[in-house]
């Protein structure tokens, strides 16, 4: 094969990204992606029998973000507001709450005076370890793991106070016809260029010196390049799944000082939407959006205001990376178990509605490893090294080498292929 400018190595929205800038650029460019399937951790099926699109990986956009929300008005996709409200299940009862964790307002006051970072574990330990705020550690526990996939041992204090201190301020988002459309339309703005795109092709093994690398594939497969752009996720950095000759040791350490979690979707489509008959003294669920409980899948979800019968069911974190290996009529049991415990009905029931559920196990899926990254208290310094080009040939991109509060987010992503270019040009 004849040497081209750049290799970019993963087709999610980092490398996509990247490739569109690099061709736009009249650079020439071959991504290598090792899925029979473009997205990585974005997944929208469109063929299945749960009715109209699912997604199996990101669904949602967390804020008024520029660059998805500019591609998105740029490529006349459509996408809407959530609506609906939240409900949460606390010692079997369901309520319509507004604060969910008891004691939220003094941890934001600690948090707002914290000088030193540490991690959110320490810093519960240290101002808020008497008995009288258990059920504080255990809310921020479950919220540290479900929303950031984040191991409350690792993740930084100080990172989650800027996330949280801002949440309540921003719209969030879906995709009329799911993130499915955003990966095909940057793929097809790739295609107006010098543009090639290898499906079935895990590299395994990269050589480089300054101004050439050669890179290797699974399938004996072999390309040669001026410079490589490396999107995986973070989670197959950590597993070292790609040799480099030479070594480099060092961006080898910084990748395993950075916050990766685990999570598992489960979705399930029911003949209706049996939840918007509950009524209690509290009101009615026909408009739910999410419920919050203390069940091992703590989190589902609806389609509000869009009509469906499906929910999602959410397990991230520690809880998820240890259900890897879990069987899916397993992980499928453990979803029946808790809707059974939320909505007071019984598992025999539940299932005699179900038509179909799909069950996205990402932590065991060897090209993703997990779902997204988080801060730890070491991140800002193993970024700024792997974010920096080895010798102006080897660059790092993707929503874990994003700088700001959306990394872990499709916008971090796309940002940070954007950002790469910038470097390479």
């Amino acid at each position: 094969m004849a040497e081209i400018d750049v290799i970019v190595i993963g087709a999610g929205a980092a490398g996509l990204m990247a490739a569109r800038e690099l061709v736009k650029k009249g650079k020439s460019v071959c991504v290598l992606e090792a899925r029979d399937r473009v997205g990585g951790r974005i997944y929208t099926i469109y063929d299945n029998p749960m009715s109209g699109h699912i997604e199996a990986g990101a669904e949602f956009i967390h804020g008024d973000l520029q660059t998805t929300l500019s591609l998105l008005r740029e490529a006349e996709i459509p996408f809407h507001s959530l609506a609906g409200k939240t409900w949460q299940q606390k010692n079997g009862v369901l309520k319509r709450e507004t604060h969910f964790i008891e004691h939220w307002d003094l941890l934001v006051q600690r948090l707002k005076e914290l000088k030193e970072d540490m991690s959110i574990a320490d810093f519960l330990e240290r101002w808020f370890g008497e008995d009288k705020y258990s059920s504080l550690r255990e809310g921020v526990r479950r919220y540290a793991e479900g929303y950031d996939t984040a191991d409350t041992a690792r993740a930084s204090a100080i990172a989650l106070r800027n996330e949280w201190l801002h949440e309540d301020e921003e719209e969030t988002y879906r995709i009329d016809n799911g993130y499915g459309e955003l990966i095909e339309y940057l793929l097809n703005e790739c295609d107006k260029g010098d543009f090639e795109l290898e499906l079935n092709s895990a590299v395994t093994e990269i050589h480089w010196q300054e101004g050439r690398v050669a890179v290797f594939t699974e399938n004996e497969e072999s390309y040669l390049a001026k410079q490589a752009v490396i999107t995986v996720p973070l989670g197959v950095l950590q597993a070292e799944a790609i040799k480099f000759t030479p070594a480099i040791p060092e961006h080898t350490m910084a990748v395993q000082d950075m916050g990766y979690g685990g999570i598992i979707k489960l979705l399930y489509l029911f003949k209706e939407a049996f939840w918007e008959s509950i009524k209690n003294e509290q009101g009615s669920l026909k408009d739910m959006s999410f419920v919050i409980s203390e069940q091992e899948v703590p989190t589902w979800w609806t389609q509000y205001p869009k009509k469906s019968t499906l929910l999602t069911g959410w397990i991230g974190g520690p809880k998820a990376a240890a259900l890897k290996n879990a069987s899916e009529e397993s992980i499928t049991e453990l979803g029946f178990m808790s809707l059974a415990n939320i909505f007071k009905m019984s598992v025999e029931d539940l299932k005699a509605q179900l038509v179909s559920c799909y069950i996205a196990n990402w932590s065991s899926e060897r090209f993703s490893k997990g779902s997204y990254s988080y801060v730890t208290t070491e991140t800002a310094q193993a970024r700024q090294l792997l974010t920096a080009a080895i010798h102006n040939t080897i660059y790092f991109a993707g929503e874990a080498m994003y700088e700001g509060k959306e990394m872990g987010t499709v916008e971090a992503a796309l940002k940070s292929g954007i950002e790469v270019v910038n470097k390479i040009l």
